[in-house]
């Protein structure tokens, strides 16, 4: 393995057909010619078709192994069994779909276990849509549209953990996400928000770096520096008041330092300049 344990976290409607640069990377993180890859796809609706259709695309992109586990029950994800084939493998792939699906079928199981296992020991993990949700430790299952930003545009569930410090959504411009996003963070202030387009991804490194990759764009919003806020006063269905509010704007070439929640640097682009 080639990654040092890292978490790819992908908007959704990533590219399939084309270029496939996003799924590209994860192969090439997971082992390239050496990867042995197992494909989640709990969270669909039609699993076994969504599982085989990622199943081909990681064989066409060189991986040396794929295997689909589908999982329907709790049962199936707390058996051991299934653990060792995530336990041996190089990375693991988990589809989108339905975001609160999936972790009532994963959290606090063996599978949960055996992913966190896998990034500790240098392995890669990669989820798109629903699958990059869960990445975080406090996760978005629920949610809507718009910029009357009320508590009650969100609703979060305990998520893998594997980016704790972080709040993550997913679809982001395409579906107007960014009120939902405001208001997680304005009642969880301790966490980043990262708010991912479609055909994009943030890559978080072991180094507390999260790098941009993609078509798109990156949200991130930091309600830390936060001095004046209502929320806790009005009711949830009520727009509430907060100040200031710090967002990033990060693109392809981008890191971002999770801890000093700033930007590292940004790598130079075909005519774009270099910022510092």
């Amino acid at each position: 393995m080639n990654s040092n344990g890292c978490v790819m976290a992908v908007g959704g409607a990533e590219d399939k057909i084309d270029r496939r640069t996003l799924l590209s990377k994860f192969v090439e993180l997971a082992g390239g010619s050496d990867a042995s890859i197992v494909i989640l796809p709990s969270a669909s609706t039609i699993p076994l078709e969504r599982g085989e259709l990622y199943a081909a695309i990681f064989r066409e992109l060189g991986a040396r192994e794929v295997t689909i586990l589908q999982l329907e029950t709790r049962q199936q994800a707390g058996a051991a069994r299934n653990a060792r084939v995530v336990d041996e493998a190089s990375g693991v792939f988990v589809t989108g779909g339905v975001q609160l699906r999936l972790i009532s079928l994963l959290g606090g199981t063996s599978i949960a276990d055996s992913i966190q296992r896998l990034v500790q020991r240098g392995g890669v993990y990669c989820g798109t849509s629903a699958g990059a949700a869960a990445v975080s430790s406090h996760m978005i299952v629920t949610g809507r549209a718009g910029m009357k930003v009320r508590r009650s545009m969100v609703d979060l569930a305990p998520g893998l953990g594997l980016v704790p410090q972080a709040i993550i959504d997913q679809h982001f411009s395409q579906r107007g996400r960014l009120g939902r996003l405001i208001a997680a963070v304005g009642a969880n202030p301790q966490f980043l928000g990262i708010g991912i387009d479609e055909d994009t991804a943030a890559l978080f490194h072991r180094d507390q770096s999260m790098e941009i990759l993609g078509a798109g764009q990156v949200v991130v919003l930091d309600a830390s520096r936060v001095r004046t806020t209502d929320l806790h006063a009005v009711a949830r269905t009520k727009p509430f008041a907060m100040s200031p509010l710090q967002l990033h704007l990060l693109t392809e070439g981008s890191i971002f330092d999770l801890v000093s929640r700033k930007l590292r640097s940004r790598r130079k682009r075909q005519k774009s300049s270099q910022i510092a």
